[in-house]
């Protein structure tokens, strides 16, 4: 990692990265790292995805360890040393849909997952992040509602949607 993106990442005590394109662990002096290796799949390009999230030593965290990951998820445990329990921190990329199949496999696969989260680790507080691709549409609430992620899931936290690009479809575009 270049030194200038370094310096700035180190100005932070919990930075969670998608699309990091390497194929190595993602790794800071003085922070927890946990990575999930971008993978190329094909012989042209560059490798996709790859996630990272980094919890900064000196948060003094008294549990700090990866929960699971897959290619397009992964999930931390951390425990703060004032907070009463651990927290889940999952960080999400779901690539742009090709078709609706795809879509609503991306959609499942993330659904199982957190609904995996809840039941193995019931009443912790959880934070759900990443890049979603702008995906908006009326599946957000079928993740978001069973997996008891919103106090009011009647009221989108997320508010309108914000770009310079004004074209939405069902893909996440």
């Amino acid at each position: 990692m270049d030194p200038e993106a370094m310096n700035f990442i180190s100005s932070f005590d919990i930075v969670c990265l998608q699309e990091t394109w390497s194929q190595q662990s993602i790794v800071l002096p003085n922070y927890c790292s946990f990575s999930s290796c971008a993978r190329k799949l094909t012989n042209r390009g560059r490798p996709q995805v790859g996630l990272a999230c980094l919890i900064s030593t000196s948060l003094s965290l008294t549990i700090c360890e990866e929960i699971k990951s897959s290619p397009y998820f992964l999930t931390i445990k951390i425990h703060l040393p004032k907070t009463k329990s651990p927290w889940l921190i999952t960080t999400v990329y779901l690539p742009p849909a090709i078709n609706d199949f795809d879509r609503n496999e991306r959609w499942s696969e993330l659904s199982s997952w957190l609904h995996d989260l809840q039941t193995t680790n019931p009443g912790l507080p959880q934070i759900l992040l990443g890049d979603f691709n702008a995906r908006i549409g009326p599946n957000d609430d079928d993740i978001i509602s069973p997996a008891a992620l919103l106090d009011n899931p009647l009221q989108p936290p997320w508010g309108n949607r914000c770009s310079l690009d004004p074209i939405t479809n069902a893909s996440g575009g």
